[in-house]
């Protein structure tokens, strides 16, 4: 979708914060080439980037060549939509160190945030209305919370370690999509192969109704509309640094064990 000031150059002074930050994002969403300045230390510190909300979006181009690359383009309705949900929740969970969906796809791999954003844009390619949604998330209720969706997941010794020193929480993103005059919950993150390992995630969608996400969230829910990379950015920002540097630290070998075990064939 052109956005209403594509081809024009803003500049924007005082973009570390507040009305200044606000409005460099706002410039960029709707196309606009931004030159942000502030003091060096106001910048760092908020870590601005005015051009994060385009980067996290494809272009049409783009999209329609995923799409006729995956066969899509001659399904039905519903059958687009389960098979580009299938799709994307067969690309391998891991890191990449990018949200960004082009990378996702070219690099065959992502986490929650980029393989939900990958989806995202691939639905707005077929017509469908999307928000990014984010929940509260702790990690080590996947080791002691079975229920009748999600089982145990059987975490090496040096991960169940970390819970013991930390609370490990983080910031999950998710999707809806309005499909039949209303708004379904859809979680692409988790790959069928990591099943075995006790993770969850949905097989035989309908396509018509929502489903459980990949892991168990609390309560408290954002809706941020197509601002889910940023929103994810600033509430970890309010995290203490320790629970910071645990998070990094546990994400980090979470999924360099989840490689290991891609590598060696054992899921």
């Amino acid at each position: 979708m052109i956005g209403k000031l594509d081809g024009k150059v803003a500049l924007i002074t005082g973009a570390g914060s507040g009305m200044g930050r606000a409005a460099s994002l706002l410039f960029a969403q709707e196309g606009a080439k931004v030159a942000a300045v502030d003091w060096v230390e106001v910048l760092q510190k908020r870590k601005t980037s005015v051009n994060h909300s385009r980067k996290n979006n494809m272009d049409k181009v783009l999209r329609k060549r995923i799409l006729d690359e995956w066969g899509i383009s001659n399904l039905s309705f519903n059958e687009k939509v389960v098979e580009i949900f299938e799709k994307v929740r067969d690309i391998p969970f891991g890191s990449i160190g990018s949200r960004d969906p082009k990378d996702v796809y070219e690099k065959n791999k992502g986490t929650c945030s980029g393989k939900n954003f990958l989806l995202r844009e691939l639905y707005k390619g077929i017509g469908i209305k999307t928000k990014d949604m984010i929940c509260l998330q702790r990690w080590k209720d996947l080791t002691w919370l079975p229920t009748d969706t999600y089982k145990i997941v059987e975490f090496p010794k040096n991960l169940l370690e970390m819970f013991e020193k930390t609370d490990i929480v983080d910031f999950h993103n998710y999707l809806k999509i309005f499909v039949n005059d209303r708004w379904l919950v859809v979680d692409a993150t988790i790959d069928r192969p990591l099943k075995k390992l006790g993770f969850y995630t949905t097989e035989n969608w309908d396509g018509k109704s929502s489903m459980p996400l990949c892991f168990p969230g609390s309560d408290k829910m954002w809706d941020c509309g197509d601002r889910g990379a940023e929103e994810k950015e600033r509430l970890t920002s309010l995290f203490p640094e320790n629970i910071v540097r645990a998070r990094k630290e546990f994400l980090k070998n979470m999924t360099s064990w989840i490689d290991e075990l891609r590598k060696s064939n054992k899921i």
